[in-house]
């Protein structure tokens, strides 16, 4: 028997089971979670909501999914009852599920800015971000997310042709994500993401007077792993800029790796 935590308090939690049971007060059951049990409080007329306690602190969460073992189906004999019951259900199926603030560090990986008549080589660069993330989730279990962000840059040095060029980029990022997540353990679960992003580098340097570079709507993708609440992060980056030069303008790509480590609050 599978149910939802759909409130939390403490270790006091309202389930929302996938199929009526029968169940009394103070009925214990087995969980899939290590060492904690759940012992019932109280009990919907239709067996399809419990209240009761879980005897782990820290484990469980608002909008995990539960394995309940040793219980008792509630035989409905009724075709009407039924009925309403797999309505109900299907009403159901769609759930909005707990929100996440992300604060992150940041690493990019050494890359080119390329251009037809030259590249920069860009160092490492270091930096963070900040993100909001609303998770949702369907009864079959599949749970997705969108996503809101910020993420900056410390400036950035490049090299043209044995020319290094100190802090010529400043980079801003603006993005917007969708995930998919997947469980892999008790306190474990991974995610893959593709996005939109907002790119500006902010290129300006001393020795290259009326030279700029314009804000590209680019996309990243890829994937994280969660531990209770820390993420590691790894996207591949890829935007279009025009590099606007004294006498023309210069179609540049800009594609980079980035790696970051960071902490969800709830």
């Amino acid at each position: 028997m599978i149910g939802v935590v759909k409130k939390l308090n403490g270790l006091k939690a309202l389930v929302i089971l996938e199929k009526p049971l029968l169940a009394k007060p103070n009925q214990v059951f087995r969980t899939s979670i290590k060492d904690v049990v759940f012992t019932v409080k109280k009990v919907s007329p239709k067996g399809s909501r419990i209240i009761g306690d879980f005897s782990g602190a820290g484990v469980i969460k608002k909008g995990m999914e539960v394995q309940f073992y040793d219980v008792a189906l509630m035989a409905i004999d009724d075709e009407f009852e039924a009925d309403k019951y797999s309505q109900n259900k299907k009403d159901e199926g769609f759930r909005i599920d707990d929100y996440k603030i992300h604060l992150y560090g940041v690493v990019q990986g050494s890359s080119t800015l390329k251009f037809s008549s030259g590249s920069f080589e860009v160092e490492t660069g270091f930096g963070a971000g900040a993100e909001f993330i609303q998770k949702f989730s369907f009864s079959n279990g599949l749970r997705f997310g969108i996503s809101g962000g910020a993420e900056g840059m410390f400036p950035q040095s490049a090299t043209l042709n044995n020319t290094k060029f100190e802090d010529l980029l400043l980079p801003l990022h603006l993005y917007s994500n969708f995930y998919y997540f997947f469980q892999l353990d008790n306190f474990l679960y991974g995610s893959l993401l593709f996005g939109l992003v907002a790119s500006t580098q902010n290129f300006e340097h001393i020795s290259l007077p009326g030279v700029d570079m314009n804000t590209s709507i680019g996309v990243h993708f890829g994937g994280s792993l969660n531990y209770k609440n820390f993420e590691f992060r790894g996207i591949y980056r890829v935007t279009d800029h025009d590099l606007e030069l004294l006498n023309s303008v210069e179609n540049v790509t800009y594609n980079s790796v980035v790696f970051s480590f960071g902490y969800h609050f709830n």
